[in-house]
Order: structure tokens, then sequence, then C-alpha cells
């Protein structure tokens, strides 16, 4: 029998989307024997009671107030200290947290465990997973990070609760300063609410689209981004850049940029044991969402995650990132010797005429293609419609997926959560498509229209 080890965040006492289908995928593997680890507070224990009603055969729940304040790098400590006992043969995690964000501490609990890390997985079955990025062969044991694939089950109202077994540094004999927020090498030094990308829309009727397209289109490009640049001289020495780009976020806060090409950790860390540089950036994208978690872990560092800007007051260097599902931004710094940090890179995506497709354009797919393809625009997608199979992976915009900034960004039915206006609010002109006059994507818009899809452009929809 297969042993699973399931690692979930109870947050606010609910489990959110990508641990619910990490812990569904290890519910649905027959012969698995199923224990599921959390670390939460006290509060958290009736839900985690909720859980032994699933089907799991323990159910762990790691509390205690040193813990609070923990930072992902400490997080995963403790979660190896646990996790490493149990001897699983896999263990699975939600690709995040629905709080966080980071989508750190899989692959940071992977490199502590000593064990192989199979990111982004989109089906999960013992002998092979499928990935966004290809298809792997299991081989145990392995940490495996787990898309929203499946929605969590429901207790039967027959099955009966089990004792939820508590864990507290009583066990775990951590010293104080090596948990918590003094044990963090990251500290939140401020955080303030995020109005960007806020607009004036004006309604229109559809007939008037392409025309205000081809305007748009000719109209001068706003530097968008020019709020997030720093404003004054002050820089530090070295910044090693991992891979390609951020050669300007990174030229605007460093005296000296240093590029190294390495993609793998063994690679990547001794590098930055041998030079001795204490900055590094990757740019945030999917490989190094997963690498450079990796690299912390081993180098024992703090990473700030998805980072949207990056300030120095002329010796450490603060980056700023999108928290709470982009509701609120915080400003970031790394204690300790080491600072790093994945950086969003604004406009990743070129082209003059961008059109999202939101889920609410189900059915419309094809006649939007070829109108695109008749106008020149290029695609992207929202993740509600990446999640539904609509949409590929690497057309996915947002909190999750890229940020872009084309001259013309039509949104097909797209209703404008926060997760998606992160990844397009640097457009220059934004034109919303949603039959639902309150939809929040009319209030970060130039111009609306309120109309079912087939009347925007005479389509019928799909059988």
């Amino acid at each position: 029998m297969i042993k699973i080890v399931v690692a979930v965040k109870l947050n606010q006492g609910e489990i959110g989307p990508f641990d619910g289908a990490a812990l569904e995928c290890a519910l649905s593997t027959k012969n698995a024997r199923v224990t599921v680890v959390s670390m939460s507070p006290l509060s958290a224990l009736a839900q985690a009671e909720y859980i032994t009603r699933l089907g799991a055969e323990e159910t762990i729940l790691i509390s205690d107030e040193a813990f609070k304040g923990s930072d992902t790098l400490v997080t995963a400590k403790i979660l190896a200290r646990v996790v490493r006992d149990l001897k699983p043969d896999i263990v699975l995690c939600g690709r995040q947290s629905s709080d966080g964000d980071t989508a750190q501490v899989p692959a940071e609990l992977a490199e502590m465990l000593g064990f192989r890390f199979i990111p982004y997985a989109m089906d999960f079955a013992l002998d092979e997973i499928q990935t966004r990025t290809g298809r792997y062969a299991v081989e145990t044991p392995c940490v495996v990070s787990v898309e929203r694939i499946k929605e969590l089950r429901f207790a039967s109202y027959k099955s009966q609760k089990k004792e939820v077994k508590i864990i507290d540094n009583s066990v775990l004999g951590f010293e104080k300063n090596e948990v918590g927020e003094k044990g963090s090498p990251t500290r939140v030094l401020k955080s303030f609410l995020s109005e960007a990308g806020r607009r004036k829309c004006t309604f229109v009727s559809a007939g008037d689209m392409e025309a205000i397209v081809k305007n748009a289109l000719n109209k001068p490009f706003p530097v968008a981004d020019a709020a997030f640049r720093q404003k004054d001289s002050k820089k530090i020495g070295r910044l090693l850049v991992v891979g390609e780009g951020l050669q300007g976020a990174a030229e605007d806060v460093a005296e000296t940029v240093i590029r190294f090409d390495g993609a793998a950790v063994d690679e990547i860390c001794g590098f930055i044991q041998k030079s001795g540089i204490k900055n590094v950036i990757f740019k945030s994208n999917l490989q190094n969402r997963a690498i450079a978690p990796a690299v912390a872990a081993r180098l024992n560092a703090g990473l700030c995650a998805d980072c949207i800007r990056l300030e120095t007051d002329g010796e450490k260097l603060f980056a700023y990132r999108p928290a709470a599902s982009g509701k609120i931004v915080a400003k970031i710094a790394c204690e300790g010797e080491l600072f790093m940090a994945t950086v969003r890179e604004a406009g990743e995506t070129s082209g003059d005429i961008v059109f999202g497709i939101g889920y609410g354009a189900n059915g419309y797919l094809p006649q939007i293609k070829a109108f695109a393809e008749r106008i020149g625009a290029k695609l992207a997608a929202s993740r509600k419609a990446v999640d539904n199979g609509l949409m590929p992976y690497e057309t996915q915009i947002g909190l999750t997926g890229k940020i872009i900034k084309p001259k013309v960004y039509v949104a097909w039915g797209i209703s404008g959560k926060i997760q998606h206006r992160t990844g397009m609010e640097n457009s220059g002109t934004v034109i919303a498509i949603n039959k639902d006059k309150n939809a929040e994507i009319f209030d970060y818009a130039d111009y609306g229209i309120v109309e079912d899809i087939k009347n925007v452009g005479g389509f019928q929809k799909d059988p």
C-alpha cells in the first residue's frame, strides 16, 4: 500500500481550492493510506475534524503560538520535520494557498525532504503525472504540487468523526528564534490597498467596438509601469539575475548587473556561494516559480514571490508584491545575508491588440478566434477559462499567469476579479464586454459594452 501525505492550509478554517484538489487526488487513489497534515491555528480544529470524515486514515494539526507569523521557509521547515517521520512515498500539496499566493512551500518542502519535486500537476496517477510543462513518470519519494483539477468531496452524513492528532513545539523542539516571525527571513514592512488599474468607463454600443479599437491603436502608448520604477538614484552594488529578462528592473536598483543562465538548483546555488553575491532575482515564470524556492531552501534564504516592483535605499533591496489575491500590496524585506525574489516583468506579451477570453465566452470561442485573426489580435485568457479547458495555460494572465500591456485589450466575458486585473491593468485602452452591467471589469475599462457576446459579433453559439 502506497503512503500519501497531503499538506493543506486551513485559512480561517477553510481549505483552499488547490489544497482541496490535492486532497481529493489522494482520497481518489486506490490502495493508498492517506495522512493529512496541516500547520494551522487551533481555531482550525473543527475543519480538521471535518476532514477526518472524508476518508483519510489520520489527520494531524501542527499548531503552536510559537509558529505564528512563520513565512514560507519556516513553514516548510516545520512541515518537513513532521512529514519526514511519516515516511511517505508521495507528498501532495496544492500549488498555492488562497491567501499567500506564493506557491513556494511545495518546492521548499521537497528540497528539505530531499524528494523529487513535480510541480503543476494537471492529472495525477501513481505511475504518471501530467503537468502544465509535460508528462512525468512517478519516482518515489516525491512531492507533487496540484492545480485546481478536482473538487473536494463532501463528507457522507453517515461518516464518523475521528480524533485529530495535535502536534506542538514541545514535540518538534524548535528553538524560539527558529520559528515564527523571529525565525522568518522575510518581513512585511507595510501593506496598503491596491487601487491600481481603476479607470472611468464610457459605455458604448456593440457596433462602436471596431472604430474604438482603430482609434486606440493610433493613440500614444502610456508608460503604464512608471509608478513601479525607482525614482531616485540610490543603488546597491551588485545584483544577480538568473536567466533571461529583468534587465531594466535590475539596472534601476543596481550599479552592476550580473546574469547567470544556469537552470539547475545545484548550479545556481554554487554560483551564488562562489560569487558571494547578496541579492538575487529571477523572472517570475513557471520554471522559476519551482526553481527559486528550492534555491532559497538550500541556502536558507528568504524569498519574495511574484514581485511587481523593486526598491532600494542604497544598502538593502525591498520588494513589493500583491497579497490576499491581489487586494493589497505588501512591501517586503529579506533579513539575513541573502535577498531573493521572483519578479514579474511588465509586458511579457507584445502586440497591438489582445483578446482576453473569459469563461463567459464559453460557446463562442471559434467565432472570437476568427474575429481576432481578422483584426490581428492575439489571444489571452482568464484563470477560470483555463481551468475549464477553454484555453491553454500559456495564455493565462493575472496573478497566477503573466502580465501583458498591449495597446488595446478586449475582455470577452470576463468578470474582472482582482486576480485577472493584476495581469492586464497596464494595457493602453481596455474594452470590456459583459452582459452583467455590474461586472467588476467595467470599473477597470475605458469602454464598456453591456451585451451578450452573440450581439457584439453577430455570433451564433456553438451547439
